[in-house]
Order: C-alpha cells, then sequence, then structure tokens
C-alpha cells in the first residue's frame, strides 16, 4: 500500500517512494489533501493514474490494482453520494484492470496516519479488502431507481415535443405579439433538454456544469416572464397596488438569478473557489427563500383570479380562459413548493441518504414537469384567447414595454 501524493494544480506525483517489491500495489489518494492541492473532481485523479500504472511496469512492479480514495464524509455517514462528493465523468477515463474503492474521511485520515509512520521503515503493511457495493450502488442499480428514470425520462420526452410543437406554430406566426412568447417557449425547451442530457446530480464535465446553469438561468427568466405576462393581463383588468409589488419581485428574482448564474459560471470557468462558495451561500441561504416567495405569488395570483371570476362581469372566452389559469395557477404553486423541498433537502442534508436522495430528485424532477408543462398550456391557452377575442391581444405583454406599468 503506498500513498499517491497530489501535488499542486491537482497533479499526481510519480514517484511511489516503494522501499520493496510488493506482492501488490494499492494506491491511497486522500481527497482533503487532494482538494487542498487544487483537485475538484475525483475524475482529475482518476485520470492521471494511467501513468502510474505505466510507471510502475517500466520499473517491473506489480501493477497498480487498487486505488482508495476518502470521501468528503465520515465513515458513519452515507458517504459516496452523489450530492455530497464531485465524481465527474470518472467512470469514462478509469484505466483498465484498476478497481476504486471509496472509504469515510476518517477512515482515509487512518491510511494517511499508518503511510506517513512506515514511510522510511520495512515494516509489512497488509491490508484486506472486502468487496461491498454499499447502499449507493445499490439503489443505482435497483430496478425500483431505473423504473423511476425511464419514467420521468418519459414524461421529460412528452413536455419537449408538446414544446417543439407549440414553437413551430408560434415561429410560423409573423406577427409581432407572438416574440415574447417565442422567447419563452425557447428558453424553457432548452432547459427541458438540458435537463435530459444532463442530469442535475451527474454532471460529467464543466461544460455540463455551464449548461445547467445556464438552462437554470433561461428557465427561471422564461418563468418570470410568463408570470409578467399573466399580471399584465390581469393588472388590466382588475387594477390593484399590489401588482406594482408583484411586478418588482419578479424583476429583482430575476436579477437575483443572474448573479448567482453568473458567480457558479465564473467560478467553474476560472476554477476559483471563492466564487464557488459566495455562489453556494447564496442558493442555501437566499434561494429557498426566493421559491417561497414565487410560490405565494402563484397561490394569491390563484385566488385573484378565483376572486375576478365571481366579482367581474367577462364574457365567455375570458371566463374559461381565467378558470384554466386559475387551475394552472394552483398547480404553479405545488411545483414552487417541489422546488422548495428540493432546496431544503440539499441544506439541511435530508438528501444526504439514498432514500431522502430519491425523494429530492423525485421533487425536483416533478417541479421542473410541473412548472415548464405549465409554461406549455398556458402558451397555448393564451393564443386560444387571442383567437377568440383579438382585442385582448392589446393587453399583452407582447404589446407592452418591458418597464414595471404605473400603478
Amino acid at each position: 500500500m503506498v500513498p499517491i501524493t497530489v501535488g499542486p494544480s491537482c497533479i499526481l506525483s510519480e514517484h511511489l517512494h516503494l522501499r520493496r517489491t510488493p506482492s501488490a500495489t494499492i494506491g491511497v489518494v486522500n481527497w482533503k489533501e487532494a482538494k487542498a492541492n487544487g483537485c475538484h473532481q475525483i475524475k482529475q485523479i482518476v485520470q492521471q493514474l494511467a501513468i502510474i500504472k505505466s510507471k510502475l511496469k517500466a520499473q517491473l512492479l506489480p501493477d497498480l490494482d487498487v486505488v482508495i480514495i476518502s470521501s468528503q464524509r465520515m465513515s458513519n455517514t452515507y458517504f459516496g453520494g452523489l450530492y455530497s462528493e464531485r465524481y465527474g465523468d470518472y467512470i469514462s477515463v478509469v484505466p483498465q484492470n484498476l478497481r476504486l474503492v471509496m472509504v469515510g474521511a476518517d477512515t482515509g485520515d487512518v491510511l494517511s496516519h499508518i503511510l506517513r509512520e512506515t514511510y522510511f521503515t520495512s515494516r509489512e503493511i497488509i491490508i484486506e479488502l472486502t468487496q461491498d457495493p454499499g447502499p449507493w450502488n445499490i439503489m443505482l442499480r435497483s430496478n425500483s431507481f431505473k423504473v423511476l428514470q425511464i419514467f420521468f425520462f418519459v414524461l421529460m420526452i412528452f413536455n419537449l415535443i408538446y414544446a417543439a410543437h407549440q414553437l413551430v406554430r408560434l415561429f410560423a406566426e409573423s406577427a409581432k405579439r407572438a416574440f415574447i412568447r417565442q422567447v419563452i417557449l425557447s428558453a424553457s425547451f432548452f432547459y427541458i433538454i438540458v435537463l435530459i442530457i444532463v442530469p442535475s446530480n451527474l454532471i460529467n464535465s464543466p461544460i455540463g456544469l455551464v449548461f445547467q446553469y445556464l438552462s437554470w438561468l433561461s428557465g427561471y427568466i422564461a418563468y418570470c416572464l410568463l408570470l409578467i405576462s399573466w399580471g399584465r393581463i390581469i393588472r388590466a383588468i382588475y387594477r390593484k397596488q399590489i401588482f406594482v409589488v408583484f411586478f418588482v419581485l419578479n424583476y429583482v428574482g430575476m436579477a437575483f438569478f443572474t448573479l448567482i448564474v453568473i458567480i457558479l459560471i465564473g467560478g467553474v470557468v476560472a476554477v476559483f473557489r471563492p466564487l464557488l462558495v459566495v455562489a453556494a451561500i447564496l442558493i442555501v441561504i437566499v434561494a429557498p427563500a426566493v421559491f417561497i416567495l414565487q410560490a405565494i405569488n402563484l397561490l394569491l395570483f390563484g385566488i385573484l383570479f378565483l376572486r375576478m371570476m365571481r366579482s367581474i362581469k367577462l364574457n365567455v372566452a375570458v371566463y374559461n380562459a381565467l378558470r384554466k389559469l386559475t387551475f394552472l395557477a394552483f398547480l404553479t404553486f405545488v411545483g414552487w413548493s417541489m422546488e422548495v423541498f428540493t432546496a431544503v433537502s440539499i441544506m439541511t442534508r435530508i438528501a444526504s441518504t439514498p432514500t431522502g436522495y430519491l425523494c429530492s430528485s423525485a421533487a425536483y424532477k416533478l417541479a421542473s414537469i410541473f412548472l415548464f408543462g405549465i409554461v406549455f398550456w398556458v402558451i397555448n391557452i393564451e393564443n386560444r384567447m387571442e383567437a377568440e377575442n383579438p382585442t385582448l391581444s392589446q393587453i399583452t405583454l407582447s404589446e407592452h414595454s418591458s418597464s414595471v406599468p404605473p400603478a
């Protein structure tokens, strides 16, 4: 058993300090030390192991059979989780005939201590490795998890097909009023595609991270634009000062989310940890509050729709549209509530167990399906409203400027 030293900029040392001919070569990487030397993903370590294997072969020494990597979590926890570890796409770069083993952070520290103590001695180190798939691998390989993945994949594909159909229809329209809806649908379409291709917890590369963050931004802005569109339609009919607060909250939310995404992308591209730490703090502390506000927004919106339907005389087409929007507003409240649960589960480490992860992942995907499926349906409803009421197009988002309307 030999320590694999990680130098500055996450570069592995090729010198293994072998004092005798081993019967087998087992490498040990302490993640705490690797992280301190600039490693951000386990993939960065794994992709350099082929060099170590070549070095051993050149010295006619036993091949590197196993590499032990310590986790960020202690051994008495569910270490190795999909949220807690930064794996990267390590599977694609694992050398042939090499097995990777993950142990708890405390076990990794013990192994590092033993290796330091016996570094310049001829003391024999004998260890026994027992194969154990672990709770995370058991979950990932289970039939129930595969069925769940297929179920959500099919639902998102249906969303994607419906969005594509709506986009084709909207882009076929040359009218100016269709432009904002094209923007909303295009941003939502991009979000769904990235959600399918780059799952939120299995980011494969910095490029995958950047695309995920951009999809979050485009999806959030698309949703805020839709809310503003609803708000302007309703405010034109039901004029109340409270709508100023509603618009301000949406614009502030878009600005805040844009700032977070810029910081996140800056941290990934520049590999500048302080930026990522700042963004993580904002997401963990502020984002749940923003999601809660959005959920309350939609709940109040649904109540307003109900009041309008009961207190204002409307023609049949507008009444039917408002009835559908009321139903969708309450569904959207459910969607934002799921986003809150996802954020809180990660923040409180509920998702650090296999069961908690499954609940968090399911809530996140259901929220995406709820929210962006609703975007596509609402756009369709607005199209029908205008087709049946040409005068209604005068109060939609596409006929207004982007400024907050006067009180």
